[in-house]
This record gives C-alpha cells, sequence and structure tokens, in this order.
C-alpha cells in the first residue's frame, strides 16, 4: 500500500490521497485507483477445482448431462448457487471476491448441495483420495519417496 484515502472533494469528482512516503507523480498522469479485493487462497482455489475436474472425469455422468469443461461446472454452480441461496449470493458474483472463510462456506455448499444433491455425484472417493494424498506429502517431507501413484501401489499391497 502506498498510502490511504485523506478526503474527497465536494463534487466527489476527486480525492486526497496522503502518502507514505513521496511520490514523483505529474500533473495530467494517469493513475489506476482500485478498491483492494479479499482473495481465496491459492489452495482454496487448486482444491476446489480439483474437485469440480474429479467430478466432471470421474464417470461419464456429467458429460451426458452437458457439462463439458471444468470452468462450465464452476458457472453452473455459481448459478445453480445464485438461484438457490439468492439471500446469501446475488446472481453475477464472482468467488474471486470471497476471502478465505466465505469461499470455504461457498466450497461446503457447492460440494453438498450442487454436486451431491443436484448432480448426484458422490465426491467421498475424492476426499479419500485426497486424504492419502496428504499422507503422502508428510512422508515425503520425513523421507525421499516415489510419486504418489508408486506410494499408493505400495500401501495396497
Amino acid at each position: 500500500m502506498i498510502g490511504s484515502i485523506s478526503g474527497f472533494s465536494d463534487d466527489r469528482l476527486s480525492l486526497y490521497i496522503d502518502f507514505k512516503v513521496p511520490h514523483n507523480f505529474k500533473g495530467g498522469e494517469t493513475v489506476n485507483v482500485s478498491v483492494k479485493r479479499s482473495k481465496r487462497s491459492i489452495k482454496q482455489n487448486n482444491f476446489y477445482f480439483c474437485l469440480l475436474a474429479y467430478a466432471l472425469y470421474s464417470t461419464d455422468t456429467l458429460r451426458r448431462q452437458g457439462h463439458f469443461s471444468v470452468t462450465g461446472l464452476h458457472e453452473d454452480c455459481k448459478a445453480y448457487i445464485s438461484e438457490t441461496f439468492d439471500k446469501d449470493y446475488k446472481e453475477g458474483f464472482s468467488t474471486a471476491d470471497f476471502g478465505i472463510l466465505e469461499f470455504k462456506d461457498y466450497f461446503d455448499i457447492a460440494e453438498r448441495e450442487f454436486l451431491n444433491k443436484e448432480l448426484c455425484v458422490n465426491t467421498a472417493p475424492f476426499f479419500a483420495l485426497y486424504q492419502e494424498f496428504v499422507e503422502w506429502r508428510l512422508f515425503q517431507d520425513d523421507q525421499e519417496a516415489a510419486t504418489f501413484r508408486v506410494f499408493l501401489e505400495e500401501r495396497a499391497k
């Protein structure tokens, strides 16, 4: 952050910024000002899209229903949640605007209500596989191990 807004002109067309350090802006120079958006974590984002990919590619059920991409499934999920939970989610909302806790709530609804109930996707195998992946990652930290696939094969013996 380079500064904060200290005030506005009466017509609300100009704002005054107090900079933390001196800057060399010149008159007529264009400066972009934007609102800082809260962000879900990268891990949350990756986990959510992995769940959607699992749902889409683990069987051909969703493809037969007209879902052909993870992005499309995400948009369908948002539309479903917007229509079903209209008091909490407005039409056209963006999950990129969610903070960590807001995205956790969204994820829970997406998994439980949209994938499990609406689309009849069993996500339990995904979470079981994820738990094994977490165990493999912990094993990787302790000692050198092979790929995740080899790890699973060794555990199955």
